[in-house]
């Protein structure tokens, strides 16, 4: 589920007469802490991030493909074409100074910069200059040697640096672990149960009743409500988490003629 569809789905239960127009972006905001506190408390949700980056989301520079780096630590970076959707390609990491010989060596062979215009109208209209070598990605920079079957990533300055840059028709797939602050509409929420929608519902609920209907009534309401809920989650997290655990050594004594006396 993702983050666009989660927010449809709590706001039809929580107003089901209908939200008024002025109220959305409070909402918005109202479910995106509510999202922040899961992961706050309930910890195997913070080990779910997905995060999908568009070509349009980058910038090219020098045969890399530079991106804002997420806010945690970085499990697997990998490509996805929209046209082979299979097809993973495995980033492998290393250091920016590594990256950048990489590309500094295969730049002038596999790419060429972007136009630097993009049609409105009819019309081709100037990018901004972003200076310092960095263009907007186009198709016109895609590799003349087609989609790369490898390549590497660095993280410097909170931004994400890849080589081979991506082809205008992939994107940058990032999972990673950390505490998710920020959500677009297309980011697959880290859990979608009845359990989780039940939960951002009450807490978006008791930030109304708190901000904006100054009914203590139904703020005691909700935040019990929510505060249950979330023991839940969380117990249900230890739970899994336990599962997940290695069973306990056995020790066994063995007599002389190969028999068991003791298991403990």
């Amino acid at each position: 589920m993702t983050f666009a569809q989660l927010r449809a789905a709590v706001a039809a239960v929580a107003f089901p007469k209908g939200e008024a127009e002025s109220l959305q972006d409070v909402h918005t905001a109202f479910i995106q802490e509510a999202l922040l506190e899961l992961q706050r408390y309930v910890t195997c949700y913070r080990d779910k991030h997905v995060d999908k980056i568009a070509p349009a989301a980058t910038w090219f520079y020098c045969g890399m493909s530079v991106a804002d780096a997420v806010d945690g630590v970085v499990r697997r970076v990998y490509t996805l074409d929209e046209t082979a959707p299979c097809s993973k390609v495995f980033y492998t990491y290393t250091s920016l100074e590594d990256l950048e010989k990489r590309a500094i060596e295969g730049n002038c062979v596999c790419f060429t910069p972007p136009y630097g215009a993009y049609l409105v109208d009819g019309a081709y209209v100037d990018y901004p200059d972003l200076g310092l070598g960095f263009y907007y990605p186009e198709s016109t920079s895609d590799s003349s040697m087609g989609r790369s079957s490898k390549g590497w990533y660095a993280l410097e300055n909170d931004y994400l640096y890849v080589f081979p840059a991506i082809q205008s028709t992939e994107k940058i797939v990032v999972e990673w672990a950390g505490i998710k602050k920020t959500w677009s509409d297309s980011d697959d929420v880290f859990e979608s149960g009845a359990d989780v929608q039940r939960a951002v519902r009450q807490f978006v609920l008791r930030e109304v009743a708190r901000e904006i209907q100054c009914d203590n009534d139904r703020l005691v309401k909700f935040t019990n409500e929510f505060s249950s809920t979330l023991a839940d989650l969380v117990y249900q997290c230890r739970q899994r988490t336990h599962r997940h655990d290695k069973p306990p050594s056995t020790t066994i004594s063995v007599t002389s003629d190969g028999g068991c006396t003791s298991c403990g």
